[in-house]
């Protein structure tokens, strides 16, 4: 049996538990006790299990996963390690900047020799883009602005995450109010204080979270055209963050947070102000530390031939 964490509460639903002789787990880096217990009831005595994962991938520990899941799993059950360190999907030269994160990363002696660029947000704005390319940022407000100054170049483009915009409705759906100046006022005032309510509990992603989301829709309001009502504001967000299909290529400029990009891969990759918003600032815990360095790193790699680092001159 295949299971990976997304399906993992259907199959629970769904299947007897002991019955399974063999056991595969994808993702493993992301499990917490609740699914380590499960995978271990699934089993048939004497069963045998394969967990398939990547440490230095561990990015979700704001959703309760541990930091450390692969060193649980191999005391838990037991477990033989077997390295899996060459890519065949990076260029070289994209491995040797993820080295900085990862030192045993290794390119297939096949892949490609690739590129590493450096520019600015003004060098970019000249540049031509389109259905290969993606942009990765670790916050969503950025992305919003870049997709708007796209889409004013005449360049399709879409925010990766259906489930993004899902939480922007739900928080302005959280007074009834007609007028996106009085929603504003009201999330200034309610970010102000859920978020110092939130670091004072030791919630520091929880906390950026919320002020990404407010600061995500103040942005999405700035592109509005003037005398625009609060379902102008809901119709905007539905139409500019999407779910592309798997496999799915598009004429559209794709945009997505470091988070959402693990797994994703695209020809040329733009990482949009990494050192203005990586490591982030919320980070204050040394496990949030070493997740902020794995999201780096899982952002560098999704590029298959060129990797290019995009420098924040000015606010985006």
């Amino acid at each position: 049996l295949f299971v990976s964490w997304a399906a993992s509460k259907l199959m629970m639903m769904n299947s007897q538990l002991g019955q399974y002789d063999w056991l595969c787990v994808d993702e493993a880096q992301d499990s917490n006790p609740a699914r380590r217990a499960m995978a271990r009831r699934m089993l048939k005595i004497g069963g045998r299990a394969i967990f398939v994962g990547d440490e230095n991938q561990a990015i979700f520990g704001f959703t309760g996963a541990d930091n450390d899941s692969l060193t649980l799993i191999k005391s838990e059950f037991g477990t033989e390690i077997f390295p899996l360190t060459v890519t065949f999907r990076c260029p070289k030269a994209v491995v040797e900047m993820a080295r900085n994160f990862v030192p045993t990363y290794e390119a297939a002696a096949t892949n490609a020799v690739g590129e590493v660029q450096e520019i600015d947000d003004t060098v970019f704005a000249t540049l031509p883009v389109g259905g290969d390319d993606a942009i990765i940022c670790r916050n969503t407000r950025p992305l919003v602005k870049v997709a708007y100054s796209l889409i004013r170049r005449g360049i399709p483009a879409h925010i990766e995450g259906r489930e993004i915009g899902k939480g922007l409705l739900k928080l302005i759906g959280r007074w009834n109010v007609t007028s996106i100046s009085v929603l504003l006022d009201k999330l200034d005032i309610y970010r102000e204080k859920q978020v110092a309510k939130l670091m004072a509990k030791g919630r520091e992603a929880q906390a950026e979270a919320l002020a990404d989301r407010v600061e995500t829709i103040v942005a999405i309001t700035e592109g509005l055209p003037p005398g625009s009502r609060l379902l102008d504001l809901r119709n905007k967000i539905e139409s500019m963050f999407a779910d592309s299909k798997p496999g799915e290529r598009s004429n559209r400029v794709t945009l997505m947070t470091a988070h959402r990009s693990k797994g994703m891969e695209f020809k040329r990759v733009f990482i949009w102000g990494r050192r203005a918003y990586m490591p982030s600032r919320y980070a204050r815990q040394d496990w949030q530390r070493q997740q902020e360095r794995h999201i780096e790193y899982v952002a560098i790699t999704r590029a298959m031939e060129t990797l290019v680092d995009v420098r924040v001159t000015q606010e985006a």
